[in-house]
């Protein structure tokens, strides 16, 4: 606004002076007509416009040398990304395990349940062994893509089975069909944590008890269910929770160690 206003002030000094010049004030010369005088006018006119101009760099160099700070300011604000974390994978044993072939690529499915107590293991151990599992198992048959589920326990129907990792690795970056591009780890997710044992005696139990409990309209009585497994437990039905350890999206984590496969 401060620009603006200097170049009308200034703008209308010039005119104003060349209104008031006389006809041979500018140069020491003959009588002029009206229409010799107009390049006078102009060339007075266009230096007043060069001398607002030359305020201009100023005016922009001082707004850009304000700018600066903000810029670095908000660098310095942006956080700097974690390092992957450490997982050691879990003793496992293979509950099942398959393979196929569809246009050309060659397919591994397999599931894994932990052999050993589980109680301590950590998202990122949970992470670390769906993801040695899948490498090793490439590296065996030479699969294009493999898929590795971690269940809690085994139970008579898979559809009963918890997870507690799961994981689909295509080292060649071309998904399923070979055509077009995935990433390495298209499907990577874990449980926060292993699951206590009492937390597998109520999964086990729901398991098998669920289909005993059954609304007329084919949906599970969660209430009569509750209530069979607090008394097969040997607990108050009010002091029963199920517990909340979902799967949920994580990083690849950095693998220590190697991967027992037992049975």
């Amino acid at each position: 606004m401060l620009f603006a206003a200097a170049t009308f002030f200034l703008s209308a000094l010039a005119w104003d002076a060349i209104g008031r010049l006389p006809p041979c004030a500018a140069l020491p010369c003959r009588n002029r007509t009206r229409s010799e005088n107009l390049p006078r006018r102009l060339t007075a006119a266009a230096a007043a416009l060069l001398l607002v101009a030359c305020l201009a760099p100023q005016s922009v160099s001082a707004a850009g040398d304000a700018a600066v700070p903000a810029q670095e300011e908000v660098k310095a604000e942006a956080p700097a990304p974690n390092p992957a974390a450490a997982g050691h994978p879990l003793p496992v044993i293979v509950v099942r395990n398959g393979a196929e072939e569809r246009s050309g690529r060659m397919h591994v499915k397999m599931t894994l349940r932990p052999a050993d107590d589980q109680t301590a293991a950590t998202q990122a151990d949970l992470t670390a062994t769906v993801m040695m599992a899948a490498i090793m198992a490439m590296e065996e048959t030479r699969a294009h893509t493999v898929a590795v589920t971690l269940i809690a326990q085994l139970a008579l129907k898979a559809s009963d089975e918890t997870p507690l990792a799961r994981a689909v690795f295509i080292p060649d970056g071309r998904s399923f069909d070979g055509k077009s591009p995935s990433s390495v780890w298209p499907t990577l997710e874990a449980a926060p944590r292993g699951f206590t044992a009492k937390e597998l005696e109520y999964l086990r139990l729901r398991a098998g008890l669920r289909s005993r409990y059954r609304t007329p309209d084919g949906l599970t009585d969660e209430a009569s269910l509750q209530t069979a497994i607090a008394r097969h437990m040997g607990v108050r039905t009010d002091s029963l929770r199920p517990p909340r350890n979902e799967c949920q999206p994580v990083r690849p984590v950095r693998v220590e160690g190697v991967l027992d496969v037992r049975g």
